[in-house]
């Protein structure tokens, strides 16, 4: 048993693997959760219809509106990228909140997959 008490769980999370179990025991815990690969891995979130749809109303790109549902849903992320103009683009997120509805239909799409392998 460990006698330090964590203070973030780091766990995969995106619109795929949602976790909402997970984040709420850590939440009532007094955990931080961080979603690690928040965006997922390649185009098949980016190109979701629910997500497409909502960035097209937000005007945003697939990619603003996950992290912002990650956000508006507690959790921390830290996206990665290395072509800078992505990394403005991942910046850009505040202004703008999903409403509860967008978040429900968000979490709707949770298939418990993992798309990223340690």
């Amino acid at each position: 048993m460990a006698t330090v008490k964590p203070m973030v769980n780091q766990i995969e999370r995106h619109p795929y693997k949602v976790q909402a179990d997970l984040g709420k025991f850590d939440t009532d815990n007094g955990l931080v959760n961080e979603g690690y690969s928040p965006i997922g891995h390649g185009h098949l979130i980016l190109e979701d219809p629910v997500i497409t749809k909502l960035a097209d109303k937000y005007g945003k790109s697939p990619a603003q509106i996950v992290l912002r549902w990650q956000v508006d849903t507690g959790f921390v992320v830290f996206p990665k990228s290395s072509k800078p103009a992505r990394v403005r683009e991942n910046f850009e997120i505040s202004g703008f909140n999903l409403t509860a509805a967008e978040i429900v239909e968000i979490n709707a799409l949770d298939q418990d997959k993992h798309l990223n392998y340690d």
